[in-house]
């Protein structure tokens, strides 16, 4: 029978140090979507946009596992990991389209989180060296498609998407997780989890690198903008050259907005200092062991049971409204609860209704191979 230890960290299968980045990347969405930020808060700021990015990190790391961590599988090994991972991707779709009927203003990243499980697909079986790679190609290609790309195509007398008809366009390139920016963050995190993640040359190359990553991306940021009259004069002259309409020899928005570091920029540098932030908080996480995780184990439960936990504060915000919060006390009740919830329920029955779900119609639907071994462990 499974010690009191082993089910409050999820047994020797679980990385403790990813479930804490992951509850760690929940709570802060938690307080982007209902924080109130006014003098005395305004180090919550931190959690705006970062959170989102962690989150897309750590899918990364833990797709790296599910397929084989340091050694990618092959075979019908990878057969079954890529089917399981795609009516994963289904299932989200069909989540997000029921917390999207709540009509909550809460910028949802699940339907998004889908589509980066299914353009990962086919670079599963990578090591970490190309996947660094292409993390640096998307985080270099990706943020111009996302500025340029929408307004050429409303020159070009193309229709931007508006329903359902569009998904693919809106997950790709208009929407607000733009999968042509944010697969740099995926792959980043798929290059970490083919990695030893037990490494401390890896957890120290991760903290230092990130924090590198985030001076040289905010000094470079602050230098470049003020030239061009600072934040808001280059989104206000961004906004006013994105208009349908437009001919091909119209003004287009400036290059400057590829150096503004504000959170949801798609820019050059708000990848690279985002990017750099999420690296350095996933190597500290990493390093959590021993008594820290017991100590972190109610934060590490929250990440092992994030889609629900993630769901639910949807419904919340839902119910009470909490979007238009005037103090801090609903943050803290919904961190407060989430933290206790989501302790108990893994002390006493493991995984979370939500995982338990996903999981099972995965392997009801892609059954695996007579005879094959486990595939990974259920991230």
């Amino acid at each position: 029978m499974a010690t009191v230890r082993e089910r409050l960290l999820g047994g020797p299968a679980r990385v403790v140090g990813l479930d804490v980045a992951r509850g760690l990347a929940v709570l802060g969405m938690f307080t982007a979507h209902v924080g109130v930020i006014d003098d005395s808060t305004l180090w919550l700021t931190i959690a705006d946009g970062r959170s989102s990015v962690l989150f897309a990190l750590v899918a990364g790391v833990s797709l790296a596992l599910v397929t084989g961590g340091p050694r990618p599988l092959a075979g019908d090994a990878l057969v079954h990991a890529r089917a399981r991972l795609l009516v994963r991707a289904v299932l989200l779709l069909a989540l997000v389209a029921l917390l999207d009927l709540l009509g909550t203003r809460v910028l949802l990243i699940l339907g998004f989180y889908a589509t980066y499980f299914v353009l990962a697909l086919p670079f599963v079986t990578w090591g970490p060296r190309r996947l660094a790679l292409a993390a640096v190609v998307v985080a270099v290609v990706g943020p111009p498609l996302a500025h340029w790309g929408p307004v050429a195509l409303t020159r070009a007398g193309l229709h931007l998407p508006d329903d359902g008809s569009g998904a693919v366009t809106d997950f790709l390139l208009t929407g607000h997780y733009p999968a042509v920016v944010w697969m740099a963050y995926v792959f980043a995190g798929m290059a970490v989890g083919r990695c030893d993640l037990s490494s401390a040359g890896l957890r120290r190359g991760l903290v230092l690198g990130g924090l590198g990553a985030v001076v040289v991306g905010s000094l470079l940021s602050a230098e470049v903008v003020d030239r061009f009259g600072g934040p808001t004069a280059v989104r206000a002259q961004v906004e006013s050259t994105v208009t349908p309409g437009w001919a091909w020899s119209d003004p287009w928005p400036t290059a400057a907005y590829l150096a503004l570091p504000g959170p949801h920029e798609e820019s050059w540098l708000e990848v690279l200092a985002t990017g750099g932030f999420a690296l350095a908080v996933l190597g500290l996480c990493l390093a959590v062991t021993g008594v820290g995780a017991r100590v972190l184990s109610p934060l590490a439960a929250v990440g092992a049971l994030a889609l629900t936990v993630y769901s639910l504060q949807i419904v919340a915000i839902w119910h009470g409204d909490l979007i238009d919060a005037e103090t801090n006390g609903p943050l803290l009740a919904m961190i407060g609860v989430s933290l206790l919830a989501a302790t108990l329920w893994r002390l006493w029955l493991g995984r979370g209704p939500l995982e338990r779900l996903f999981t099972a119609v995965a392997r009801r639907t892609a059954p695996p191979p007579p005879r094959q071994a486990a595939v990974g462990p259920e991230e």
